[in-house]
């Protein structure tokens, strides 16, 4: 073997080394995320951590006007625009009326009675619009619970989505042991008190007789 071709062999070597080398550790390339589904996922976190307070401000600068937002029943709203609305409704639902920002906050009985109604339209309009979604049904059964007008409404569609194994949230399980209690079902309720602990969330406390 010549010496020209002795040196060339581990120059060649060396290089095809680097250029898998390359290739196998090249960093990939970051991924964007739209100001909208950012704002989605920051409020969606919030409310699952239980921050209500931090919800409404979260959504407010890429969904501005979200309480006076009008829906269609007829026409679907932008996918985007439903999840905001959705996400805004249960803050207001779990927060019993009350959102926690001071641009939201409603703290008189009389004005957290007017944001749970407009919980409730909302969703019952985003239903409208997506009427076999379970997540949908069971954000209006926790909606209807709190109000004493609309609990055997609440009840029998949360017993609707047990019957067909679609109620799957801590939250949906803890209305649903709410609206139990109300009519009386001692036996139901405490069934669905160990479901939502059984799912891990805040779950309602009742005395054993009621």
């Amino acid at each position: 073997m010549s010496v020209r071709r002795a040196v060339l062999c581990p120059v060649l070597a060396i290089c095809i080394v680097a250029i898998h080398s390359t290739e196998a550790y090249s960093c990939p390339m970051p991924v964007r995320i739209d100001p909208a589904t950012r704002a989605l996922n920051n409020a969606r976190s919030h409310l699952r951590a239980g921050w209500y307070d931090a919800v409404a401000p979260a959504l407010a600068e890429e969904f501005p006007g979200l309480r006076t937002t009008k829906l269609d029943r007829r026409r679907p709203a932008r996918f985007k625009l439903r999840r905001a609305l959705k996400l805004l409704a249960l803050t207001i639902v779990r927060s019993d009326g009350m959102v926690g920002n001071a641009r939201w906050y409603l703290g008189t009985r009389a004005l957290r009675r007017e944001n749970i109604r407009w919980a409730v339209g909302t969703l019952r309009d985003l239903l409208a619009q997506a009427p076999h979604d379970a997540s949908l049904q069971s954000a209006l059964g926790e909606a209807l619970a709190l109000r004493p007008a609309t609990q055997d409404e609440g009840l029998r569609l949360m017993l609707s989505l047990v019957k067909r194994k679609r109620l799957k949230s801590a939250h949906g399980f803890g209305a649903l042991a709410e609206l139990l209690n109300a009519a009386g079902r001692v036996a139901e309720r405490d069934r669905a008190v160990a479901r939502c602990v059984a799912i891990g969330g805040p779950c309602p406390l009742f005395r054993k007789d009621r």
